[in-house]
């Protein structure tokens, strides 16, 4: 009998010594929950990574934040892009242009050029999946090695514009200069053939894109919480 008694004072001492640990995983849970709850309005960007697969070859991966219907920032790389003059292949790779309010078109588009002088127009529409297409028909654009304005529009030896066609369906313009025909500074060499500034062009590769969210620390943060509830739970019943 007396054994008895002491196996039952030790039971109840031990779920007592148990009862601050459920006390503490419990509040450590809800004390998490209700700072991702209060941040939870400012995170509205959500980060992706992209790829674009070629119809001829030409693939492109990159990454792109979109908010609200706005291509925020991002950056791109293109492959197995072909050389105008040259033989074989090359890449091209740039960082998403914002709207400049210096060469604006209207309130929603600008204009860059290359150096080829083709001048390309963009804006910044770009809408979340399971939206299809994900940008309009003027596409967003991606750009290096601004070389100053040529007749008030910003010029680049890089340009990479990816646009809508339709459900399915999306379009890419690359143009990207010839380094041994340009001066540091980005303006074509004195005398260079026309033909020959222009290292790459393609006017229109078709393809398909695909987006995948990259996990915020918010959503990180939430499955933590509930990892932390639940081993409290376990805690509670053992």
């Amino acid at each position: 009998m007396r054994h008895q008694k002491f196996k039952i004072m030790k039971l109840l001492l031990q779920n007592r010594s148990d009862k601050p640990a459920v006390k503490f995983f419990s509040r450590m849970a809800m004390a998490v929950m209700l700072v991702l709850i209060a941040s939870a309005p400012a995170a509205v960007a959500q980060i992706y990574t992209f790829n674009f697969i070629g119809n001829s070859g030409i693939d492109a991966t990159g990454t792109i934040t979109i908010s609200s219907g706005v291509a925020q920032s991002g950056s791109i790389n293109v492959v197995n892009v072909p050389l105008e003059s040259l033989p074989g292949t090359t890449t091209a790779s740039g960082n998403l242009l914002p709207l400049s309010a210096g060469s604006a078109i209207s309130i929603s588009q600008s204009n860059v050029r290359d150096q080829n002088g083709d001048v390309i127009t963009y804006d910044v529409a770009a809408f979340a999946p399971p939206s299809d297409p994900i940008f309009d028909g003027t596409g967003v654009c991606f750009a290096s090695g601004y070389a100053g304005l040529q007749s008030s529009t910003p010029s680049y030896d890089t340009l990479v514009n990816i646009w809508g066609n339709g459900p399915g369906s999306y379009g890419m313009f690359i143009g990207e200069a010839n380094p041994a025909y340009l001066n540091p500074d980005g303006t074509p060499i004195a005398g260079a053939p026309h033909n020959e500034v222009q290292w790459v062009y393609v006017y229109n590769e078709t393809g398909t894109l695909t987006l995948t969210p990259v996990p915020e620390p918010a959503t990180l943060g939430l499955v933590s919480a509930g990892l932390l509830g639940l081993l409290a739970l376990r805690r509670r019943k053992t």
